[in-house]
């Protein structure tokens, strides 16, 4: 009986697995930005954040290379993507807000499998 309720729940658990398009469509709802704006390359600051945002998750949730996730969002390099990461981890540490919007856009990533 064991058996078969894990083996329910990780096989369920593996067909809902989290892909870097995932993320990057939950928060460019959260922030009501449409996803070609997050993939594109304009450097406004109502895209920018968001975006890093996204690498950041990339990174933490889903354990994304840091190539993959700049090839994932229009084709950065790697080294913008390992910034973003950086930044948003310090970030996250001194302002209670931005972890609030990460929560956020993780329990809307992960509801909304």
């Amino acid at each position: 009986t064991t058996k078969n309720v894990l083996g329910s729940l990780l096989s369920s658990a593996q067909s809902r697995t989290v892909t870097p398009k995932h993320v990057i469509e939950a928060t460019s709802r959260y922030y009501d930005i449409s996803t070609k704006d997050i993939l594109g390359q304009s450097r406004k600051k109502e895209l920018v954040k968001p975006r890093q945002i996204i690498m950041y998750i990339m990174r933490e949730e889903i354990n994304t290379s840091f190539p993959t996730i700049g090839q994932e969002l229009g084709g950065r390099d790697h080294t913008t993507a390992m910034h973003a990461c950086n930044k948003i981890s310090k970030e996250v540490q001194e302002n209670e807000r931005l972890k609030q919007e990460i929560d956020s856009i993780k329990q809307f990533l992960y509801n909304n499998l």
